[in-house]
């Protein structure tokens, strides 16, 4: 016969002997309960978007309400391929992906039990102003908004959309900056000293970029369409840069490669009207043509040890020039001048090419070093003087003519940590 602590041992025994019998089962089917869906974020170029906001609510609650059951909102952040994935209870969710500089996106999902649903979307960019970042006033990273001198930023579409062939022609789109006889004058502060030495400081990626020979810059030479902005210091840059920025600073900073390769080629021609005082003409037949044409270039090589950010582009082009030769023959007293020399006017013929590489190492944060290059060829003809300021204002003074052919090149190595 049974007594009753024997009865009451029997019946916990039973109950732990059920409950461990069943609570798997029943963890199994809170398990199955859930269902997941994943995807990847793109803009409109394909490329994935990182750190993207993607959260799924039941219909009615948003993410700033106060206690929310987790089982009615779950969200997520992609991750730098653009990657994401959120597990949540069976039901229909309206899914809101969000993200600085794309508008948001709202769409309605329905999750269901262990299943994975695949859902990739598309953000479409939102046209706003950023904080615009600087690095030629201090050689920091500043804000625009922040700088203490007068500033002026030439973004790429500027370049683009005006057509400009070289950079004189894309700076003077600045309000106060204006190029004389391939002089840069700031607010008129330089004055006239062309061939005498700028006093404007030109640089591509704080290489200065003024000839050695005469002070003044090569405007064909700047790389516009490997352009990610022009800073254009608008007052004296001498305590970080020297003398030669006594009036100003112009910096050309080159773009790095996107994740996504991009290539461009660009043709560009253009014929020089005559004065309208058809006396003044300075050449005959056909006018004067201008043209040529450009390519651009970049990629990221991915390895597993490094990323290797590589871009090249170039130039050639063909420019006849408006102002006509000079005469050859100087009168009695200086006879005849050398006739076999080119006496086309000013001109400028030249092609020059351009690339800039960069290798990340994964295992160093912080870590980068490359190589950047640029080599230009050309010929042109200068001159100063022209013979009158009535018919021939548009010809040069005898033996003021001056030819060159010239190779400009520079090479820059550099480390970064």
């Amino acid at each position: 016969m049974l007594n009753l602590s024997d009865c009451m041992r029997r019946f916990y025994d039973a109950v732990l002997f059920v409950f461990l019998a069943v609570l798997p089962f029943s963890t199994l089917l809170h398990a199955q309960q859930n269902g997941s869906i994943q995807g990847k974020v793109f803009d409109k170029n394909k490329e994935p978007i990182p750190m993207v906001t993607v959260y799924l609510a039941k219909p009615g609650l948003k993410q700033t309400d106060n206690k929310i059951d987790q089982s009615s909102m779950k969200g997520a952040i992609t991750d730098f391929d653009g990657f994401y994935r959120i597990e949540i209870a069976p039901g229909t969710y309206n899914m809101h992906f969000s993200a600085v500089g794309y508008k948001s996106l709202d769409r309605s999902v329905t999750i269901t039990e262990n299943k994975i649903e695949f859902f990739d979307v598309t953000l479409e960019e939102n046209v706003l102003e950023l904080n615009e970042y600087i690095y030629s006033e201090s050689k920091n990273a500043t804000k625009l908004e922040e700088s203490t001198v007068s500033i002026a930023l030439i973004k790429p579409s500027l370049v683009q959309n005006r057509n400009a062939t070289s950079g004189d022609l894309a700076i003077e789109q600045i309000p106060g900056i204006a190029v004389v006889d391939a002089e840069p004058q700031i607010r008129g502060s330089s004055g006239f000293t062309a061939g005498l030495g700028s006093k404007v400081l030109i640089m591509i990626d704080d290489v200065p970029m003024l000839r050695g020979d005469a002070g003044r810059p090569i405007w064909s030479f700047l790389p516009l369409e490997n352009m990610d902005q022009i800073e254009v210091i608008k007052g004296a840059g001498s305590v970080l840069y020297g003398s030669g920025a006594s009036n100003g600073v112009i910096n050309i900073r080159t773009a790095f490669p996107k994740n996504k390769p991009e290539t461009m080629f660009t043709l560009f021609t253009g014929i020089y009207s005559g004065p309208n005082d058809k006396a003044k003409k300075p050449f005959t037949g056909f006018n004067p043509i201008k043209t040529g044409g450009n390519f651009f270039h970049s990629r990221i090589f991915k390895t597993k040890g490094v990323d290797i950010d590589f871009v090249i582009g170039g130039q050639a082009l063909w420019d006849d020039g408006y102002k006509g030769g000079e005469p050859l023959y100087g009168g009695a007293a200086l006879g005849y001048f050398d006739t076999t020399r080119v006496n086309r006017g000013e001109y400028e013929h030249s092609i020059r090419t351009n690339f800039n590489t960069r290798f990340r190492i994964k295992k160093v944060e912080g870590l980068a070093f490359g190589l950047n290059a640029n080599v230009i060829v050309f010929r042109e003809a200068i001159s100063y003087f022209w013979q009158d300021a009535d018919t021939n204002i548009y010809r040069m003074s005898p033996a003021s003519l001056t030819n060159f052919e010239n190779v400009y090149y520079y090479i820059d190595p550099y480390l970064i940590f």
